[in-house]
């Protein structure tokens, strides 16, 4: 059975992942590991090991701490401060998508 812990970090890195536009073979090879590693740490079928967080975090764009942001309570009422972390790590191109996103959301 899958540790929920490992299922939630998991998801998060596939979430960081894809906001920063990656594929799982581009970070398997920036972590130097395989990609088959990758896709087990996304499902939580395995853990990154510890000496491979600082690694991560870098080519993830994110502190190590924001790989665990809200993993713990993840259906919590801190949407925003989920949304402040994607922002963090968004590039110009995706702050000017999700700013004409939400002002259409807002018009509604």
């Amino acid at each position: 059975m899958v540790d929920t812990f490992r299922k939630k970090f998991g998801n998060r890195v596939k979430v960081l992942r894809k906001v920063k536009g990656i594929t799982q073979e581009t970070l398997a090879e920036m972590l130097n590991i395989s990609t088959i590693s990758i896709a087990n740490i996304e499902t939580g079928r395995c853990a990154i090991g510890f000496s491979k967080l600082p690694v991560l975090a870098k080519s993830l764009d994110v502190e190590i701490y924001q790989l665990f942001s809200d993993i713990e309570n993840p259906d919590s009422s801190n949407v925003k401060g989920h949304i402040v972390t994607l922002l963090d790590i968004a590039n110009i191109k995706q702050l000017n998508v999700i700013k004409t996103v939400i002002q259409e959301i807002i018009k509604l």
